[in-house]
């Protein structure tokens, strides 16, 4: 199924921005595999008449060959097809010559290169300096490595280090995009489910069909043997990481509820102490986040580890536990077990679009607030027993005023119901509890009544038609 190019309006805007300055630009633009960034960065540099050229994982001097057969063609030279640059600096005395007037280039999973040759970040800041800072040049870094781009590109020891003239981190598409790469005819909720698996990653939302429930498109494009999804959280965790295997093992415990850093280091084997480097690195590739909740310092004891992303949630979930009854195309047993937790894995993930919808709502000016996040706690009861309760998101404004918000991913909900267990949980949020002032906001698929306040408390109620029109407005 085609799409058109989605979003990614401020980061065009961004390549344009640059390249409207007058000197050598250097740009890195990097980011997970699968988030758009060769689509975004190759049409750039095809506009402009430039030349794209994609990194393979063969030697430097096979690199360097097929660099040249790409200028070859681009310039029309063929000497050089018929005598091929031999090293990096013949390399850039030939673009050094062609970049009088404004040239644009790009080394897509410019990475590559560096497995290649590891010196190749000082021998680009070498001719950078001596060659193309001087010319016209405008010269696109592009890779998915986001370890080695930070470290080898943009870190502070990395030789090509205040040589940019701007990174830009490509993101994953927010959901009021998704709805873009389907028919206008497709149900909102269809839409939240798919988003639910493959997250704002233009990949692997294309290889969803719109006109498909999520669950037939789960079985055709992620639990099915032989398709590129089926293993794709296994490529994300070896393209990025040594010791892959103790990091599916961290990566299942969070993904089967063990969020804790005890509870994550009993799942994989290990001492709590020694796990804490492996989920630092797991933290600085955003693969997952430590969050606390919302009433606390990010350092408290109570903070939990979750997965960040949409679709690596989804593959640790349901696919890496269950990869047996992949390879044996048991597909029945498969979707069995996949439907049996769908509902309530969607609902975690609706929970991220209620904080996105609230984000675009207080941009809009229909709501206020300093701080957002999810809130989870206990307290001692007068008999000596503890109780627990968490809050999907809270909402914080000055010292006083507090939303406290769930999010229900249930048809018919009623409102009374839902803003009663609201009240008794907000009597365990400590956070300011003499002064402030309570509010309560609830989220689903549909009401069988909405309510507008509750015990004299503001209550408001959104369902996913109110949600659907705020965020494709």
């Amino acid at each position: 199924m085609e799409h058109s190019f989605v979003d990614r309006e401020r980061e065009r805007q961004f390549l344009e921005t640059l390249a409207s300055r007058k000197g050598a630009q250097l740009v890195v633009v990097y980011g997970r595999r699968r988030a758009g960034k060769t689509m975004l960065t190759s049409r750039f540099v095809s506009e402009k008449k430039g030349i794209y050229y994609l990194c393979s994982k063969g030697g430097e001097k096979e690199q360097l060959e097929l660099l040249s057969f790409r200028l070859a063609d681009h310039f029309r030279d063929e000497g050089l097809r018929s005598r091929p640059i031999q090293n990096w600096g013949q390399f850039f005395d030939y673009l050094a010559t062609r970049a009088a007037s404004r040239f644009f280039t790009e080394f897509d999973e410019f990475p590559f290169l560096i497995e290649a040759n590891p010196a190749v970040p000082s021998i680009f800041q070498k001719y950078w300096d001596e060659k193309l800072s001087k010319t016209q040049v405008y010269m696109i870094l592009c890779g998915s490595s986001i370890g080695m781009m930070e470290s080898k590109v943009l870190g502070y020891r990395s030789p090509l280090y205040g040589r940019r003239s701007g990174q830009w981190k490509l993101e994953p598409l927010e959901f009021r995009h998704v709805a873009e790469f389907f028919p206008a005819k497709t149900p909102f909720e269809r839409i939240m489910e798919i988003y639910a698996v493959a997250g704002g990653m233009p990949f692997y939302l294309r290889s969803m069909d719109g006109d498909k429930t999520a669950l037939e498109n789960i079985m055709e494009s992620v639990a099915s043997k032989g398709m590129p999804l089926s293993e794709e959280g296994e490529y994300l965790v070896r393209e990025e990481l040594p010791e892959p295997a103790t990091y599916f093992s961290i990566l299942h415990a969070i993904a089967s509820g063990k969020t804790r850093q005890n509870e994550i280091a009993d799942h994989a084997g290990m001492k709590a102490t020694a796990i804490t480097r492996y989920l630092a690195n797991l933290i600085r590739l955003r693969l997952i986040e430590r969050t606390a909740p919302i009433t606390e310092k990010i350092k408290s004891k109570k903070a939990l580890y979750v997965i960040s992303d949409n679709f690596l949630r989804f593959w640790f979930t349901f696919i890496y536990p269950n990869k047996s009854y992949l390879e044996e195309e048991n597909y029945q047993k498969l979707r069995e077990l996949i439907s049996a937790g769908f509902n309530a894995f969607v609902g975690r993930a609706f929970e991220g679009v209620c904080m996105q919808f609230l984000c675009r709502l207080k941009s809009k000016g229909g709501i206020s607030f300093d701080r957002a996040g999810r809130w989870w706690g206990a307290k001692r009861t007068e008999s000596g027993e503890r109780e627990t309760a968490e809050i999907d998101i809270v909402l914080l404004e000055g010292d006083f005023k507090i939303i406290l918000c769930e999010c229900k991913w249930k048809n018919n909900v009623n409102a009374a119901e839902i803003a009663k267990t609201i009240e008794g949980k907000a009597e365990l949020v400590m956070w300011n509890a003499a002064l402030r002032k309570d509010e309560y906001l609830i989220f689903a698929k549909s009401f069988s009544k909405k309510i507008t306040e509750f015990n004299g408390r503001k209550t408001r109620c959104y369902d996913i038609q109110d949600m659907e029109k705020m965020l494709r407005d």
